[in-house]
């Protein structure tokens, strides 16, 4: 875990949420991380991802969100 602090210390690339990691109670994980990004980042959209899945957004996904950004 000192290694990981570091890192977020000196890059600021993470955010770290004070959670009981445990399968059921991930979709309180996924709400404190929208909470959290929402309140830490001035943005038009939020993704959450992990390290499992495969995101292949396609051409009308990605259309939106050229619209949103422009």
């Amino acid at each position: 875990m000192a290694a990981l602090e570091r890192e977020v210390e000196e890059y600021d690339d993470f955010v770290l949420l004070d959670l009981e990691e445990e399968y059921s109670r991930l979709p309180y994980k996924t709400l404190a991380f929208f909470k959290a990004a929402y309140a830490l980042f001035d943005s038009d959209f939020y993704v959450k991802a992990d390290d499992d899945i495969y995101l292949r957004p396609g051409e009308q996904e990605t259309d939106n969100i050229q619209d949103i950004c422009s």
